[in-house]
């Protein structure tokens, strides 16, 4: 799937949040991060995936304005999927929880 082919289905989440791994985080530390508006995911006895709402400032009316020159990880988002990125949910790209 393209992104260019689907902008006028997007909801540009990818450019909404950005997320951060956990390994072994302390309560403490979940506490905070779900104190400053971020949504935390248990993704086994150990890991986490924390959500942290971030707007891309290159978004505009829910689109990509450097659409040209936009980095890397955002052209090849698809592929970096498969890395182990996290795309949210109500991503069009469809993503295994």
């Amino acid at each position: 799937m393209n992104c260019l082919d689907n902008l006028n289905k997007c909801d540009a989440m990818c450019c909404k949040v950005i997320t951060i791994e956990l390994r072994n985080p302390t309560i403490d530390l979940l506490r905070y991060y779900k104190f400053h508006n971020c949504e935390v995911f248990r993704k086994s006895r150990t890991d986490y995936t924390v959500v942290v709402p971030l707007e891309c400032n290159k978004l505009v009316d829910n689109k990509c304005s450097i659409q040209d020159t936009k980095p890397a990880v955002c052209r090849n988002f698809n592929e970096n999927n498969s890395k182990g990125y996290f795309i949210p949910e109500n991503c069009l790209i469809k993503w295994k929880k």
